[in-house]
């Protein structure tokens, strides 16, 4: 994204990294909103709920050029990943027995880490 926001759009550094703000403050928003949706509604609802949000950002994304069009996708992207991941991690962690709890959560970490240097 920040790649996008530079060669494309000719953003500066300092300026890509604020631009991308309002997903950062969708996910920490939607993240609580999510974890509190999570004791009243399904996980697998939650989850899918989420990433149908994300896609809907990634379509806008797709579909338009600017900044404002690509600050509606970021904050769908936000919300969707925010709303998703509490419930996802509840999934994951839900699946393993007590005692390997730290082996999972390390698996689950490091998954995400190498997928992000992979996007």
């Amino acid at each position: 994204m920040a790649q996008y926001l530079q060669f494309v759009l000719g953003y500066g550094e300092l300026q890509a990294g604020l631009a991308m703000l309002p997903q950062a403050g969708a996910a920490v928003l939607f993240n609580g909103i999510g974890a509190g949706l999570g004791k009243k509604v399904s996980n697998r609802t939650l989850i899918s709920g989420g990433l149908s949000v994300m896609a809907a950002g990634f379509v806008i994304m797709a579909a338009t050029t600017g900044y404002p069009s690509l600050l509606c996708a970021l904050v769908l992207m936000g919300a969707g990943g925010g709303l998703a991941g509490p419930s996802a991690y509840a999934s994951l962690m839900g699946a393993i027995p007590l005692e390997h709890a730290g082996v999972s959560s390390l698996r689950t970490r490091s998954s995400l880490v190498r997928g992000r240097y992979i996007v």
